[in-house]
């Protein structure tokens, strides 16, 4: 694929990193002439300097041609035109990255066709839903949603020693869940009903999320977090509360700029 990247900061360094392990023809733009030098000086890329919505920079930087355009600068306007501008110049695909408070008020992170970009990306609101998914459950070391939003897997630690050394297809789990693969001893498999589970082995988790959380009881003993302390009124942290709110947390948030605070 022929990629442009708009933004050398550290999150478009990581990208040029995949992409340039990947094999595709990536093409890196930065206003900073020192962040494009490191990009030469680490990666097998082409690149620019200049400000990354201009229509001049983007048609030096081949945008009819492209396959993907990412905006991930540190100014949610420049991403957003930049975005805008590299769709109207002929590119296949645009993503625009936003993080600042105008953005805080979204309830998912990831939107579609907003403002005429393909994918709009909120990374702070990601962070803050992950939070709170982790939050809720009992005692899980990883969430992950599916299907948008209608499925739900998890990672558990089994300590509960009930459920140990009894074939899965005799355990009274929940309906609408399923033991979909074990780690033991550093080792994965996906287990049939005739498998029996160990103590400490880790277990993953899908169905739905009404039906996970539930059997998540069954796994460990941790309990629901019902009172949270979070230090930090920004977005992730603003957006977090309200997250724990609407599941009737207890929620404390230590910000230090009084206006903040009194906003929250």
């Amino acid at each position: 694929m022929y990629i442009i990247v708009i933004g050398l900061g550290e999150v478009g360094r990581h990208l040029l990193s995949q992409l340039d392990q990947e094999g595709h023809d990536v093409v890196a733009i930065d206003k900073n002439a020192s962040a494009v030098a490191y990009a030469e000086d680490h990666y097998d890329v082409m690149s620019l300097v200049g400000y990354g919505a201009s229509h001049d920079v983007l048609e030096q930087a081949g945008v009819r041609r492209a396959d993907l355009v990412v905006a991930v600068s540190e100014d949610d306007e420049v991403n957003l035109i930049a975005a805008l501008a590299a769709k109207q110049l002929g590119a296949k695909r645009v993503i625009a990255r936003v993080q600042g408070n105008e953005w805080s008020k979204w309830t998912d992170g990831v939107k579609y066709g907003l403002l005429g970009v393909d994918v709009v990306i909120n990374p702070r609101i990601l962070v803050a839903q992950e939070l709170s998914r982790i939050a809720r459950s009992h005692g899980a070391n990883d969430v992950i949603d599916l299907a948008q939003d209608r499925l739900e897997l998890v990672q558990l630690q089994v300590t509960d020693s009930r459920l140990t050394e009894r074939p899965l297809a005799s355990l009274d789990l929940p309906a609408a869940t399923l033991v979909a693969g074990v780690v033991r001893n550093q080792e994965f498999f996906i287990p049939g009903g005739a498998d029996v589970l160990l103590p400490d082995d880790r277990v993953y988790l899908i169905g739905t999320p009404d039906g996970v959380q539930r059997t998540e009881e069954y796994f460990n003993k941790q309990r629901q977090a019902r009172k949270i302390c979070i230090v930090g009124g920004g977005v992730v942290g603003a957006t977090l509360a309200r997250e724990l709110v609407r599941q009737d947390a207890r929620v404390l948030v230590i910000e230090r700029d009084r206006e903040s605070a009194e906003r929250l």
